[in-house]
């Protein structure tokens, strides 16, 4: 199963001088990870992705959010600029190659 709300994640090796950003950051870094998995296992299966559309208000107001996303995605992160939410859904984007 790929997407599973449940699953639950350790930090491990940290120390006194780690601060909630850099707790925030593993969390980001984690579920970037887990997306990659499944865009590579669509990908496996002939349904492959070339650009992420990230939608919703914290995608909107965190760059670096969206910077991780893009580095371990190897694919474009498009946010848009404004509220999209549930939208996405409807709509079927023409290929840009």
């Amino acid at each position: 199963m790929l997407v599973n709300p449940t699953l639950r994640g350790i930090t491990l090796n940290w120390n006194l001088q780690h601060t909630a950003q850099d707790e925030l950051f593993a969390a980001i870094e984690g579920t970037a990870f887990h997306t990659r998995t499944i865009l590579y296992r669509m990908s496996e299966h002939r349904a492959p992705t070339h650009r992420v559309i990230n939608g919703g208000e914290i995608p909107q107001s965190n760059t670096a959010l969206n910077q991780i996303y893009a580095n371990l995605l190897v694919r474009p992160v498009l946010v848009p600029s404004s509220k999209v939410t549930g939208l996405g859904s409807a709509l079927r984007l023409p290929h840009s190659g």
